[in-house]
């Protein structure tokens, strides 16, 4: 018998529901993390998408984005996805220093970062101080989050935003809640079609201290990426994204939470300036430039219903997992992920329509 698609998961989690109600019982907090960490396992068949969650963080439908009026499913990647093709033809920057180019695998731009970068002092995963202890690399992290997430956050309904990430647990300040990933391309100005929608900046090559100025990519998190591509703007945020270093192996873009942040309240960020050149819909107190009907801030951009039913509509993907242009050079995570998902990241999200 072949492994289950995301989809067949997904019905069972709702007839299991179901039953329970009728019985007049409710399935346990606990009970739905499990059933979480079932439907975006990695093993399950076909591409694994988002989706949104009701208060008790039960998954109701999967996740569209609206984009220039078109509707695409962002599949899920754990880390940032890497296409030789994207580099082939682009030229080096002056300023980049590295020995490969055009670069063969992620880690030609992203990995073997220098000890003078900023790090995280503590581990995330084994809680010891300093790398003379910890021998936690990038693969600890990347089996690590993705429990932290089903746990500890809700993708949930936001209002006219569409979608946001909200807190399931309470989280203290100065905490790591994920990564932002996606698919690492070279940074092309004017792009069409929104592809510039959920883009966020990341250095690539090695750093020097006297280095003036860093060459950077984007993490395009348009099509694949982590459920941080969700975070919303706030003109009071309560997060934030930063470059960090994960052990001496990979350069990433974590969210940080800047102040404890109760359960049920919703993690932003604030996206910068450039977001501001239309109304926001922030809501939040001192927003910068709130909308001249209040009405707007609790105006579904679309109706939930579309939404679900599509997602019995729409058959998932029975071909490999593996976006086509996704390359690693860690053998290991390959051939242990057969059928795993892949990738994108973000900083400030340019004002195109966009909606999740």
């Amino acid at each position: 018998m072949p492994p289950l698609t995301q989809h067949d998961v997904f019905q069972t989690i709702q007839d299991k529901a179901k039953r329970k109600k009728d019985e007049g019982t409710i399935l346990t907090k606990a009970d739905i993390t499990e059933h979480l960490k079932e439907l975006y396992n990695s093993y399950l068949r076909g591409r694994l998408y988002f989706y949104a969650q009701d208060q008790d963080g039960l998954p109701i439908c999967r996740v569209p984005t609206y984009l220039a009026g078109n509707k695409t499913y962002c599949s899920v990647a754990r880390e940032n996805v890497f296409g030789v093709e994207d580099w082939q033809s682009q030229p080096g920057p002056t300023d980049f220093i590295g020995n490969v180019w055009p670069p063969k695998v992620i880690e030609d731009l992203i990995g073997n970062v220098d000890e003078t970068e900023y790090a995280v002092m503590k581990c995330y995963v084994c809680k010891e101080v300093g790398k003379v202890f910890c021998t936690c690399g990038y693969k600890s992290w990347r089996d690590y989050w993705p429990d932290y997430w089903l746990t500890c956050l809700l993708l949930r309904r936001a209002g006219a935003r569409g979608y946001g990430i909200f807190a399931r647990e309470a989280i203290q300040g100065s905490t790591i809640v994920g990564e932002y990933t996606g698919r690492i391309k070279p940074v092309k100005p004017n792009e069409e079609d929104g592809e510039d929608a959920y883009c966020v900046p990341i250095s690539i090559g090695r750093r020097k201290i006297k280095q003036k100025s860093q060459p950077t990519a984007i993490l395009s998190a348009l099509h694949t990426g982590s459920i941080s591509r969700f975070i919303n703007h706030s003109c009071n945020s309560n997060a934030r994204l930063q470059e960090f270093q994960c052990g001496l192996e990979r350069r990433v873009i974590y969210v940080v939470t800047t102040r404890d942040i109760n359960i049920d309240e919703e993690l932003t960020i604030d996206y910068g300036p450039e977001w501001l050149v239309g109304d926001c819909l922030c809501g939040s107190i001192g927003c910068k430039n709130p909308p001249k009907s209040p009405k707007l801030l609790d105006t579904p951009v679309n109706d939930l219903s579309e939404d679900q039913a599509t997602d019995e509509d729409e058959e998932d993907s029975y071909s490999d997992a593996w976006d086509t242009g996704y390359r690693s050079s860690d053998l290991e995570y390959e051939e242990d992920s057969e059928y795993e998902e892949n990738s994108d990241c973000e900083k400030h999200r340019k004002r195109k329509g966009k909606t999740h």
